[in-house]
C-alpha cells in the first residue's frame, strides 16, 4: 500500500510543482494516478478498492474490503487499536502524506466486510504524528 500511495503522491507533487499547498490539481492527479492500480490486494485478506478526496470533510479516504470476513466475524475486532499505530507511523512518516496532514487533512481508512457492509473506520490526523505508537 505504501508503494502505491508514495508513487501516486510523488507523481502528483512533481506534476503540479506544489510546495506547501494542496491544490485541486494535486488532488485530481493523485486520484487519477492511484485509480490505475486499483483494486489492489494489500494482504491475503484485505483489498484496497478506492482512494478519493472528500471536499466537505477535508479528507483523503481509502476504501478497504476484508475479502473473506463478514461484519459478524469482525465485530469484536479492535481494528482501530491494532491497525492505527502502524498506519499512523506510515502516513506520518511519508513526506507527501505529511503535506496533506499539515494542511489540515485527515486520512480515513474505511473498512467493509466481504458483503460490502461498512463496519469500521480508522482516522489519522496531524495530532497522531509525533505520537509514535501511542493512541489519542
Amino acid at each position: 500500500m505504501k508503494k502505491i500511495l508514495t508513487t501516486t503522491l510523488l507523481t502528483a507533487v512533481l506534476a503540479t510543482s506544489i510546495t506547501a499547498e494542496v491544490t485541486e490539481e494535486y488532488k485530481e492527479i493523485m486520484i487519477r494516478n492511484s485509480q490505475q492500480s486499483l483494486p489492489a490486494m494489500l494482504t491475503e485478506d484485505l483489498r484496497l478498492e478506492k482512494i478519493y478526496f472528500s471536499k466537505h470533510e477535508k479528507s483523503l479516504n481509502y476504501k478497504t474490503v476484508f475479502v473473506s470476513l463478514d461484519s459478524q466475524q469482525l465485530k469484536f475486532a479492535k481494528l482501530d487499536m491494532v491497525i492505527k499505530p502502524s498506519l499512523a507511523k506510515g502516513m506520518c512518516g511519508d513526506n507527501d502524506v505529511s503535506l496533506l496532514l499539515e494542511d489540515g487533512y485527515k486520512v480515513n481508512f474505511d473498512y467493509y466486510d466481504k458483503y460490502g457492509d461498512y463496519f469500521s473506520k480508522t482516522v489519522i490526523s496531524k495530532e497522531d504524528c509525533g505520537k509514535g505508537l501511542q493512541f489519542k
